[in-house]
């Protein structure tokens, strides 16, 4: 489950947004993995794509299908959204594209990604494409190092103020990364500050697996993908230094 104001705050993110769409351009169907808010689904399907979003958070779904019936006819007979779970769901059709955007991928452990490995592949038609984005793997361990100072310092760090979308309050946005087994965990604080003083907070967390660079590749390789790295959205070549790590495999 997510809290609203976490689904609201990342609802409208819109950075890769050109970037999934430039790759399923032209494509018969897509599918998105993890679809979460429909953030990235109804944006394709305002592009003029078909594409389905799987997410297995009815929270997130609900968030989802509110925002799709908001949209026009058109962009609403494009989209289509399920719930069920990205490691074991079965599909009576196969997919031009699949993809995981916004750090999804990076959520689950070698089991895992194996499990959504086995699904992909069974998924995909001929010459199919899959992609997924994740935070550098050699950032994560800048992020640690800058948790634990921060850890040490009892602060974290004030990301931006909204506006609560029902009550028009301001809401600040924090957040807070530390070293986890296996990963960092990553946790935003949203402090609904009331007119009366009073402070409504909700609080989200994620772990983000230490998986490094070549094991991504190499599960890839091994499920017979040919495979392309960019470090950034606008598919500048991959760094140490770059903020993302996006591939973009052919089956």
């Amino acid at each position: 489950m997510r809290s609203q104001l976490y689904q609201f705050h990342h609802h409208s993110y819109q950075e890769d947004i050109p970037f999934w769409s430039e790759i399923t351009e032209g494509c018969d169907g897509a599918l998105e993995l993890g679809c979460g808010t429909g953030r990235v689904t109804i944006a394709l399907g305002e592009k003029g794509h078909v594409v389905w979003g799987l997410d297995h958070d009815q929270d997130q779904l609900e968030f989802a299908r509110a925002e799709l019936v908001k949209c026009p006819q058109a962009v609403q007979n494009k989209v289509r959204f399920l719930a069920k779970d990205m490691r074991s769901f079965h599909l009576s059709r196969d997919f031009d594209i699949l993809l995981s955007p916004c750090n999804t991928y990076s959520l689950f452990p070698e089991e895992g990604r194996i499990s959504i490995l086995e699904c992909v592949v069974k998924h995909l038609k001929p010459q199919g494409l899959f992609s997924f984005s994740v935070p550098n793997p050699h950032q994560l361990l800048k992020w640690t190092q800058e948790g634990e100072e921060r850890e040490r310092g009892k602060n974290s760090v004030l990301e931006e103020i909204i506006r609560h979308p029902v009550s028009g309050n301001p809401v600040q946005i924090s957040s807070w990364v530390e070293s986890a087994p296996n990963g960092v965990r990553w946790t935003w604080h949203y402090d609904h500050l009331m007119p009366d003083g009073k402070v409504d907070r909700q609080t989200v967390s994620n772990l983000h697996f230490d998986t490094p660079v070549d094991m991504y590749l190499s599960e890839l390789k091994r499920y017979g993908f040919s495979i392309q790295t960019f470090g950034d959205f606008q598919k500048s070549s991959f760094t140490k230094e770059s903020p993302y790590l996006i591939i973009l495999g052919q089956h």
